[in-house]
């Protein structure tokens, strides 16, 4: 129950936060990213959201993307380790899919690859959702009150508490001085720091901020992200020798055989020369 209301509070927070900055920032600023591709056109409606990352990890060592789900049309393969974002997922009868467009800059945007893949076929990478899921023990909500906090530096964004990767640096400290920023979300480490978590921050997007050290950049990495389990290729089957009559039992017993008859022949004829 915890959980979902968690995540009903950050989606709530972006609206919010959406709703504070769009006279502050172009329109086109954070404008929301639509695939192009017919399928996602037609079912718009029935999309849901996602923008996580994930490692491809198919079954036979590589995902293919399909022009739609269920559909014959091959776009392009992915080995598996492979990074792509996942945009939106579509439900298709308790089957879910998700859209990926493989973005090049040599590219213009209607040649970009996109395509679909079964979920299931796909790995996600750690990053804020996973460290929450699996933190809820250690979080809390609690108001913090930004714009009340004597800033004196760069504020330092993190993907998570403890992951020691910087995610992004805020400079305009006059922004956060002259708005209200709250936040709602407070993670607890081993060593009693609080870290305050942003769904949506002025177009940066669940980030982590480590409120006793605003500005400190020297984190140790307490909170690694775990390996990855994906699948390996199942290795070729070996070699059919079931049908080969040099694998046969029959086969041995009768080289046995003519190896004596030869013998007993060779044996015969030197005797028989010898008198």
């Amino acid at each position: 129950m915890k959980k979902h209301v968690f995540k009903l509070m950050t989606t709530v927070m972006i609206v919010m936060a959406i709703s504070f900055i769009v006279p502050v920032l172009p329109a086109s600023a954070d404008a929301l990213v639509v695939p192009n591709n017919n399928f996602y056109e037609r079912n718009s409606d029935k999309m849901e959201y996602l923008g996580r990352r994930f490692y491809a990890n198919g079954e036979a060592g590589y995902i293919t993307l399909l022009l739609e789900p269920n559909s014959s049309r091959e776009v392009i393969s992915i080995e598996n380790g492979e990074i792509i974002q996942i945009m939106f997922t579509f439900n298709d009868n308790g089957v879910k899919w998700g859209i990926t467009e493989l973005y090049s800059p040599d590219l213009s945007y209607r040649d970009i690859p996109t395509g679909w893949v079964k979920m299931d076929q796909l790995y996600a990478v750690y990053d804020s959702n996973a460290f929450i899921d699996a933190n809820t023990d250690r979080i809390h909500e609690r108001e913090y009150d930004l714009s009340k906090m004597e800033l004196d530096g760069d504020i330092i964004f993190w993907t998570w508490p403890g992951s020691g990767e910087i995610s992004g640096i805020w400079k305009d400290l006059e922004i956060i001085e002259s708005n209200m920023n709250i936040i709602y979300t407070i993670y607890i480490d081993n060593e009693g720091c609080e870290w305050g978590y942003l769904p949506y921050f002025y177009g940066w997007r669940e980030v982590w901020i480590c409120l006793d050290d605003l500005s400190g950049r020297d984190k140790p990495a307490f909170n690694p992200a775990p390996e990855p389990q994906l699948r390996s290729p199942e290795p070729p089957p070996p070699p059919n020798t079931a049908g080969s009559i040099f694998s046969s039992p029959m086969f041995a017993i009768t080289l046995v055989s003519l190896v004596a008859a030869l013998s007993l022949l060779l044996i015969h004829l030197f005797w028989k020369k010898k008198k």
